[in-house]
């Protein structure tokens, strides 16, 4: 094969490298290549060597060591080249020299030529305290040190003989030094950090072969990014991810197929769609019109919790340690059993906030949460405290829950501690408490919202409602009161808008990735921010388990109480209720609104109770009077003895919802009453923006209260959705499950559903405003 040939061929490898070819025929293209005459000058111009090198990481065993074998033999070939046109140069320019007595005396000796001999180490153990090497080049131990750092990073995994790895990494450090000098600045040291981290990713093995062959130049490699450093395959991988991510945290496991063979159970029908699982088929009518089906069921949501991280825990093989964020060991003991975990090679728990994970394992799994830079860095320097204390090679993998951040990558890069862990997303978002109380268990979302002003917490439950949508459809109508609640749902129509402009983008399937129709399930959502109505979680919880989270705090469905009272002593006396006040113009007029929602109702039957005013024995929750004022209209007109219009336009208003979708019922006709509570109010209509009459129709039949496709005697199965923004106490639950009840009086069953960002309590409040002087001394039931 001549020069053209070569590139010809080595055109070929690459394309089908990069197409992934078969094997056999990847070996069908590299064998001629045994026989060709190879020199440094067609290696530098047709750049196969650098195509075939790429191939010694080929998955195929037989790929990597033909690819291998040929780059040994090129290195041969090259090197032999230059020795002998190194001795035919010295010959023909070393004259004979006359010696003095006129004699012709014979030429020098040739200077003897110094042969480059690979390391005898191991290649995944070879560093330069292992290979000998003399680093100290620079005369300063700064500078010394980094040149080792590159020496330790590049023949890591490499068969380059160790003079060649010292040359590149002595340009490497000088590169680095006259772009980031001195040798005392953090900039210098962070890169060197930084870059040896990179060199040493096992995930990126062609980094290093870039570098060695001369692709990447030394000054080009110190201004590079960890972005610009990922190989192309992981590049595309990330790409993939990225634009996944949402779509996997949004779409069911099951895959939709469609089936002439099942009959459906509801309308006999054959053609029928099915959404097949691993265990169990489900069949439905083929109804385009139609909205998803599945009924709502918290358990989904804890199933779902628990697979996910089941098969993460499965693809790290052998045992494991796992270090785990405090906040989320208790969501960890709700989806899964500590046996279980064992079954999946879990050795022993660690807390991350102890700093004490052991080096027994060489597998070290953390589970964190990705939004807190405090926590990132806390694993940052646990994962370098064990690389330095351990003789072991460790595996770090970290789980962020329930996403991957910008901050959380930029942390452990400046931390030297990226390139050397495995990374990936736990998407939990609402865990089950109780069937019928979800919490996303952020572990201070009101401090977040209202001190810290950090909207995490609002775009977690974003993300946590789309998921939601995804399963059962639209939700048909969004009712919210508040400023996080205006931007959750703007954040929402945001997010819906995105779906699915990506879904038809990029979707070849028969149905988008975000249904278009309304849900059939549930009926409605209230939103509620915790800022209308701060004075509730400050009094005094009178229900059975808001007294428990009065006395002993409740977290993640447990509750630590001391010897005596688990022998049966009795529980101590609780404090009388604190009085609300209003707190000015810029907060909810409770004077008003004591007055317009009767919120203090005096005549109060703890035994048999009729108004929700028992769970404070006389005072009615301002965020519960809201949802009454939405699925209570005439109960609520009644009680606060309003006007006979004022009665007859709720009637109206709870009789006519959906009659008409072009008028919103939201919080008629107590809007007057609701402008002296702090925040906007906000209502919108899903799944009405379709141009066809059915689409229309089946949106305003749900709103009416009759739209479920098997009739009347299914609408026990609606539910309406309660969502909290910064928190709910459990009294406050209570009261939804009592309004719950007077529906079912009133022959409108539902359900009520109540969402939250997190419990709260009037101590985790108060905990959350007071700046403690001895952060490690707080208590740990939450109490200042």
């Amino acid at each position: 094969m001549d020069a053209k040939q070569i590139q010809a061929r080595a055109g070929q490898i690459s394309k089908a490298a990069s197409e992934g070819v078969p094997s056999a025929s990847l070996i069908q293209l590299l064998d001629p290549l045994k026989q060709a005459p190879m020199s440094e000058e067609i290696l530098r111009s047709s750049k196969i060597g650098v195509i075939v090198n790429r191939l010694r990481q080929n998955k195929d065993p037989a790929v990597g060591r033909l690819a291998a074998e040929l780059i040994g033999k090129w290195k041969k070939d090259v090197g032999s080249t230059k020795a002998a046109d190194g001795k035919h140069a010295t010959a023909r320019s070393s004259p004979a020299i006359k010696s003095s007595n006129g004699t012709a005396s014979p030429a020098a000796s040739p200077a003897p030529v110094k042969v480059k001999t690979k390391s005898t180490v191991a290649p995944e153990k070879r560093s330069a305290d292992a290979d000998g090497v003399k680093y100290e080049l620079t005369g300063n131990k700064t500078r010394d040190s980094c040149l080792k750092l590159m020496y330790n990073g590049l023949a890591f995994m490499s068969e380059e003989a160790p003079e060649d790895v010292l040359e590149k990494s002595r340009a490497i450090e000088v590169a680095a030094f006259e772009k980031f000098q001195p040798e005392t600045s953090e900039p210098y040291k962070t890169k060197m950090r930084s870059l040896f981290q990179n060199l040493k990713n096992k995930s990126n093995p062609q980094l290093r072969v870039r570098i060695m062959t001369g692709v990447i130049t030394p000054s080009q490699f110190v201004v590079m990014s960890h972005q610009e450093m990922k190989s192309d395959e992981r590049k595309a991988e990330d790409e993939r991810i990225a634009k996944e991510n949402m779509d996997k945290a949004m779409v069911a496991k099951e895959v939709k197929v469609y089936s002439t063979s099942l009959t459906c159970g509801r309308c006999k029908e054959k053609k029928i769609w099915v959404w097949k699982t691993s265990i169990s088929y489900r069949a439905s009518a083929l109804h385009f019109y139609m909205a998803p089906v599945a009924a709502f069921d918290p358990n989904d949501l804890s199933q779902k919790a628990r697979r996910d991280l089941l098969l993460l825990l499965e693809g790290i093989r052998g045992k494991k340690n796992l270090v785990l964020e405090k906040g989320l060991a208790g969501v960890v003991d709700l989806v899964v059993k500590y046996s279980t975990l064992q079954e999946y090679g879990v050795d022993q728990v660690f807390l991350l906030e102890n700093a004490n994970v052991d080096t027994s394992q060489r597998n070290v799994v953390f589970l964190v949460r990705g939004e807190k830079p405090r926590q990132v860095q806390a694993v940052a320097e646990q994962i370098k405290r064990v690389r330095q204390t351990s003789q072991i090679d460790h595996e770090f993998s970290i789980f962020w829950v329930p996403r991957r951040t910008l901050v959380s990558n930029q942390i452990l890069e400046e931390d030297g501690v990226l390139g050397d862990v495995s990374i990936s997303e736990l998407p939990i978002y609402f865990i089950p408490l109780e069937k019928d109380l979800l919490s996303l268990q952020l572990e201070d979302s009101f401090g977040d919202l209202y001190l810290r002003k950090d909207p995490n917490a609002v775009f977690l439950t974003a993300k946590a409602l789309m998921l939601l949508q995804q399963s059962h459809g639209l939700f048909p109508r969004i009712i919210g009161k508040g400023d996080n609640a205006k931007r959750l749902v703007d954040l929402l129509a945001r997010m819906r808008h995105e779906a699915s402009v990506e879904s038809s983008a990029s979707s070849i399937s028969n149905s988008p990735t975000l249904s278009s129709k309304p849900s059939t399930t549930i009926e409605d959502v209230i939103i509620l921010d915790r800022s209308i109505d701060p004075a509730t979680p400050l009094l005094t919880q009178l229900t059975y388990e808001g007294l428990l989270d009065e006395v002993f705090t409740i977290s993640n469905n447990h509750i630590e109480a001391p010897t005596s009272i688990r022998a049966g002593m009795g529980i101590p006396g609780m404090g009388g209720n604190a009085e609300a006040k209003g707190a000015g113009t810029k907060a909810s007029d409770y004077s008003t609104l004591r007055r317009v929602l009767r919120l203090i109702v005096d005549d109060i039957d703890e035994h048999s109770p009729q108004d929700v005013a028992y769970a404070y024995s006389g005072y009615a929750p301002l965020s519960i009077r809201i949802v009454q004022s939405v699925l209570l209209k005439r109960y609520l007109a009644t009680l606060t003895r309003a006007s006979a219009g004022v009665v007859q336009q709720a009637k109206v208003a709870e009789e006519g919802v959906g009659a008409s979708l072009g008028v919103k019922a939201g919080f008629k006709p107590f809007e007057d009453a609701l402008r002296n509570v702090k925040g906007p109010s906000v209502e919108i209509e899903q799944g009405n923006e379709g141009k066809d009459g059915k689409s229309r129709e089946r949106a305003r039949a749900i709103l009416k209260g009759s739209g479920t496709s098997a009739g009347k005697d299914k609408e026990k199965e609606k539910v309406t959705l309660v969502v909290f923004v910064g928190g709910v106490c459990y009294a406050e639950v209570a009261a939804c499950r009592f309004v719950a009840g007077q529906l079912e009086k009133e022959g409108r069953a539902r359900r009520i559903v109540v969402l939250t960002t997190s419990m709260i309590s009037g101590d985790r409040m108060v905990g959350a405003a007071v700046q403690r002087q001895d952060s490690g001394n707080e208590n740990t039931n939450g109490k200042p």
